[in-house]
């Protein structure tokens, strides 16, 4: 499966953007295990009881009962789980809350975002060069 964001209709952040995205670092790797995986590809269908394989923020592997070692492990059991790229994703909803409408964001200040991000980063600079 090509490289995707993932969407958990649940507590969890959902990552979404407004044309092309930014090269972004790399996040580490993640097996969301167990959930109820709907996927895009006919060719796989519903997947009860699947997992979605994450690494650096591309989907690798979406499937029933995947290995991953090492990789950090998300209990889904009770959770519903898109895979999807952010492009093919009209509407996000999370808690009952319109995160995405119509391919648009709604709910995030991309730009508000970004510049605390950028000061976060700052600021983790200058603590690393104070140790």
């Amino acid at each position: 499966m090509a490289a995707g964001s993932l969407g958990l209709l649940a507590n969890r952040s959902i990552t979404a953007a407004a044309g092309p995205a930014p090269q972004l670092p790399a996040r580490g790797e993640y097996i969301v295990r167990n959930g109820y995986v709907l996927t895009m590809d006919p060719k796989l269908g519903d997947i009860p009881q699947g997992d979605v394989h994450v690494r650096d923020g591309a989907i690798v592997a979406v499937g029933p009962n995947l290995g991953a070692p090492g990789a950090e492990v998300i209990d889904a059991c009770t959770m519903i789980v898109q895979s999807a790229h952010p492009n093919n994703v009209d509407t996000v909803f999370v808690d009952g809350r319109i995160f995405k409408r119509h391919g648009q964001l709604t709910a995030i200040d991309v730009g508000r975002v970004m510049r605390r991000a950028a000061l976060s980063a700052e600021r983790a600079a200058r603590a690393d060069q104070q140790r």
